[in-house]
């Protein structure tokens, strides 16, 4: 006498042990998009960093664009070099996809106070409370 199983003992096994032919789906709803940059060598000052934001907020405004959102938050991200990590932001009435726009805002943050004494390894901007570009 053989042990019964119930209808669903095949499928059970097989997805308990990785089996899975159904396809995936990976659409989620964006909560921000951003991008970073880490630095070869530590910087210092804030002139040095503002020259980096251009590049930074250029590829948000791609990403932005690309999937089809607006944004009105910034947030402006710093680790330095101990690993320490900040973040500031900025919430506009209207919203912001191009890149000049983003780096203003990034730069609104970008204090000499949240940089002095420290040694910045890390430079990131990211835009939040998306929507959909066109609708509010």
């Amino acid at each position: 006498m053989g042990v019964q199983r119930g209808k669903l003992a095949p499928r059970l096994h097989d997805l308990a042990r990785g089996v899975d032919e159904r396809p995936v789906e990976a659409h989620r709803e964006a909560k921000s998009i951003g991008v970073e940059e880490t630095f070869e060598r530590d910087l210092t000052t804030r002139e040095e960093l503002l020259t980096h934001l251009p590049g930074i907020t250029a590829e948000v405004e791609t990403r932005l664009s690309k999937r089809g959102y607006v944004g009105r938050t910034v947030v402006l991200k710093l680790r330095y070099e101990d690993g320490t990590r900040v973040t500031r932001h900025r919430t506009r009435e209207e919203p912001l996809a191009r890149a000049d726009e983003l780096a203003q805002a990034a730069a609104e943050v970008l204090t000499p106070e949240l940089i002095a004494g420290h040694r910045v390894r890390l430079l990131g901007v990211s835009v939040v409370n998306l929507s959909p570009r066109g609708g509010s």
